[in-house]
């Protein structure tokens, strides 16, 4: 993909125990993606969300932060997985501004390489796929990464949720 066109944006991404119902009683804020012009502007409003964390003793704040032309874009892994010789079509995404590089990691060598987290995702959709052990069983096929805008929050400061699925 193509960057050239986007502005080089700074991205906020929070999300856990910050924002459970006890503490977001206290302060009010919602979890999600922001985006800035500047690292200054996200390093700002990155301190007032560690401020607001220390004041409400609201643990745990989680964060990420990207940067670049690309962080407006989903980054969705897409594939067919084949367990006892039935193909099913799945597709996950890994939210806005998250490494391509670090998506297929995750599917062809990392975490969700192995059955028990393949078959996991699985079973949440298909019924008819049980949970498995760890393993090599559930086959992999048509694995394509794509980033897409057509989803994107347009505006800096922006809250967008996202597939939180994880084991």
């Amino acid at each position: 993909m193509n960057f050239e066109t986007e502005k080089y944006e700074y991205l906020l991404h929070t999300w856990g125990g910050f924002y459970n119902e006890e503490h977001k009683a206290k302060h009010g804020l919602e979890p999600g993606y922001f985006w800035f012009s500047t690292a200054d502007e996200r390093q700002k409003f990155f301190d007032n969300l560690k401020e607001v964390e220390k004041k409400y003793d609201a643990h745990h704040l989680v964060f990420s932060f990207e940067e670049g032309k690309h962080v407006r874009y989903r980054t969705i892994a897409r594939m067919k997985l084949v367990y006892n010789g039935k193909e099913y079509p799945y597709e996950y995404d890994f939210g806005f501004g998250y490494p391509v590089e670090s998506a297929r990691y995750m599917w062809e060598d990392g975490n969700y390489s192995c059955d028990c987290n393949k078959s996991l995702f699985l079973s949440r959709i298909y019924k008819d796929v049980p949970k498995l052990n760890c393993g090599d069983t559930i086959e992999t096929r048509d694995f394509i990464i794509i980033q897409d805008r057509t989803s994107c929050a347009q505006d800096s400061g922006l809250q967008t949720t996202h597939n939180t699925a994880s084991t």
